[in-house]
């Protein structure tokens, strides 16, 4: 009974042992995950500063987009106008700076002389009532 006594004693001196490195282990658990849960805080405070910043990023582009598409429709306005006013330059003999773009090859007068051939010109052609080689009355009729 002695022996038994001795190997439970010993048996329960592991167990206790045992606990104690686990209660040691899970203090040191405890701390880690306090550790960690302050860093997440400032994680989760820097990615709520992030989440702000962005919307405030996104709101300054929205902002540009919409400038430029009225921008840019202001811009097709203004172009339509210039092309007009500069359309009564075509056939100028000074086409000013801002409408050359829009003539492009119209920059420059239009020459109105004209050029005769240096060659004859070709025969008169000819105008109806055409001659016709067989007389009417020989002409082939249909009868159905």
């Amino acid at each position: 009974m002695l022996i038994g006594t001795e190997a439970l004693r010993e048996s329960i001196t592991k167990l206790r042992d045992r606990l104690d490195t686990t209660h040691s282990m899970l203090s040191a658990n405890d701390f880690n995950l306090q550790i960690n849960s302050r860093f997440n805080g400032e994680v989760g405070d820097l990615l709520g500063a992030n989440a702000k910043e962005l919307t405030k990023i996104d709101s300054r582009i929205y902002d540009l987009e919409a400038g430029y598409e009225t921008l840019n429709f202001k811009q097709a306005i203004d172009r339509e106008a210039v092309l007009m006013m500069c359309h009564q330059y075509a056939y100028a003999r000074t086409i000013p700076d801002e409408c050359q773009p829009f003539l492009s090859k119209m920059a420059e007068p239009v020459d109105f002389a004209w050029h005769f051939p240096s060659n004859d010109c070709p025969p008169e052609p000819q105008l109806p009532p055409f001659s016709h080689p067989m007389a009417q009355y020989e002409a082939p009729t249909i009868r159905y």
